[in-house]
């Protein structure tokens, strides 16, 4: 038969630490009823291998994934690498542009990340036109103060140059991972 023990606050007479025996846990019922500041309480992450082209010059989404947080408090360490990156689709030097949006709870807004999430300004400067290839890749800090979904959004603008740049080429791979932090 196991007993119920009822507190409000756990001390120790003396030191700075409690001792569970060995081969003993300490487990909690969900989520939300034990975590440490730093403790990553929640992660989520997709593969992308669709191959997906941008000629516009405004921010484009190339792909996305989304997190509900489990407090508001929380962190999300965003990390993102794009691979199979080709700049010069038909034969044009393009410079582009790299960001990670955000938009919370089906809002449409776009808002970047911390505001300022320009990554690879400028990516291709001073290149041929004959088949160059790159990885981006780029990771933050975010602070969103919500429990609402979020969807985090890999986007991309051509800055300068013709007939865009495309993600995935020739095989390639594409990841993001998302991982919640508690405060």
């Amino acid at each position: 038969m196991a007993s119920t023990l009822k507190i409000n606050n756990l001390d120790t007479a003396s030191g700075s630490t409690i001792t569970i025996p060995t081969g003993k846990q300490l487990i909690g019922t969900d989520t939300n009823s034990i975590k440490a500041p730093g403790q990553i309480i929640n992660v989520t992450g997709t593969v992308n291998t669709t191959g997906t082209s941008t000629t516009s010059s405004s921010y484009s989404t190339l792909f996305s994934h989304t997190i509900t947080p489990t407090s508001a408090s929380s962190k999300i360490f965003i990390v993102i690498s794009i691979g199979g990156l080709y700049m010069n689709l038909g034969g044009n030097v393009n410079q582009s542009h790299w960001r990670i949006g955000r938009s919370i709870g089906g809002a449409s807004d776009d808002v970047p990340a911390n505001h300022n999430t320009n990554f690879h300004t400028e990516m291709g400067r001073n290149l041929t036109g004959t088949g160059t290839r790159a990885n981006v890749d780029m990771t933050i800090l975010d602070s969103p103060n919500t429990t609402s979904a979020i969807v985090y959004k890999v986007q991309c603008r051509i800055f300068t140059g013709t007939n865009g740049i495309k993600i995935n080429d020739t095989a390639g791979t594409s990841t993001m991972t998302l991982f919640e932090i508690a405060q």
